[in-house]
């Protein structure tokens, strides 16, 4: 079943007050799992911070998203807005066009000029004002992504802005925030939110993933793909998009590497600047070699950070892993 025609199954389920019949793939599959707790929180008015490991393809997860929100009930009208044009931006320049992009997925008119966004207490002034006009209509939620690329000033003056609309209207907010970033840090922190790891896709989402580009194939050439890909998004990607025009689906490491194209240049790039450190390509090494291992606080996080590894949790421990089988050759090759 394809990822449109589940997605209406479970609508029809909602409306005809029954389960749905494919309810067994849902407990299975990580990443819908993580999709569905996110629109409960978000219906229920309680914003959420995302974090986005790379390749994760963090838009396409939120375009599904308001995609739910907006069909489901209660209908929550949503927008997906990317904050990559904001990267290098200077403070000023951020929260002017911050009050720009709001006002328009809000759907508000901007009273007096942008150029009131002048400093800290204009643009709070003027984000404020908006959301409060908000109010009066139905439910929003902005699902902003790229949040990395977000000038730190500019950023805590939005979080504090927000912060402080949810404390004035309290149960009765009518406009809620997701914010997603491949950058996590103590100083994000947003009142009220619960925080997230994107997973990649389980085994049964990679297979019906390269079933969107393919169609029907080989149940077994299908989850050699899943497997060497780890579950990537991007390398699901890449593969389905490959097999799509050429008719080949990689089902091997040497395969793998061939067909990925610029996104294999990406993952040997993040290698070779974190191996230069000893003790990040001995752990490579490890991992490579002995499949999950127990987490290491020293020198996990930054593997983490630069999408080669994975958190796993085995018998209740925390344990790492390779986040695809095909990094292995990392440790070989560099």
């Amino acid at each position: 079943m394809n990822r449109l025609q589940r997605r209406l199954t479970i609508l029809r389920a909602k409306r005809n007050g029954c389960f749905d019949a494919n309810q067994h793939y849902l407990e299975r599959a990580v990443r819908a799992r993580c999709a569905r707790r996110i629109r409960t929180l978000l219906r229920l008015g309680r914003p959420v911070v995302l974090i986005t490991p790379r390749w994760s393809r963090s838009d396409r997860f939120l375009d599904d998203i308001a995609t739910d929100l907006q069909v489901g009930e209660p209908q929550v009208t949503a927008r997906v807005l990317s904050l990559m044009w904001l990267q290098g931006k200077g403070t000023h320049d951020t929260w002017t066009w911050l009050v720009r992009a709001m006002s328009e997925l809000c759907d508000v008119d901007l009273e007096g000029p942008v150029a009131q966004a002048v400093d800290r207490h204009g643009f709070r002034h003027v984000v404020a004002g908006l959301l409060r006009r908000v109010q009066g209509s139905g439910r929003r939620v902005l699902l902003m992504h790229g949040v990395q690329y977000l000038n730190l000033e500019a950023r805590n003056d939005l979080i504090r802005v927000f912060e402080e609309h949810q404390a004035e209207f309290g149960a009765d907010l009518r406009f809620n925030l997701l914010m997603a970033s491949s950058v996590d840090g103590p100083t994000f922190e947003v009142e009220r939110a619960e925080r997230f790891f994107l997973p990649d896709f389980g085994s049964d989402e990679a297979i019906e993933a390269l079933v969107e580009y393919l169609g029907p194939r080989e149940q077994a050439d299908l989850e050699r793909a899943a497997g060497v890909s780890g579950g990537v998004p991007s390398i699901l990607h890449a593969l389905g998009l490959h097999a799509e025009e050429h008719g080949e689906l990689a089902g091997t490491n040497e395969a793998v590497w061939r067909v990925i194209g610029p996104l294999g240049h990406e993952i040997r790039d993040a290698s070779a600047i974190l191996t230069s450190d000893d003790a990040l390509a001995s752990r490579l090494e490890l991992l490579s070699s002995e499949g999950t291992v127990p987490r290491d606080d020293q020198v996990d996080p930054k593997l983490v950070r630069a999408g080669l590894v994975r958190d796993v949790l085995v018998g209740g421990h925390g344990r790492v892993a390779l986040r695809a089988p095909f990094f292995a050759d990392l440790a070989d090759h560099g």
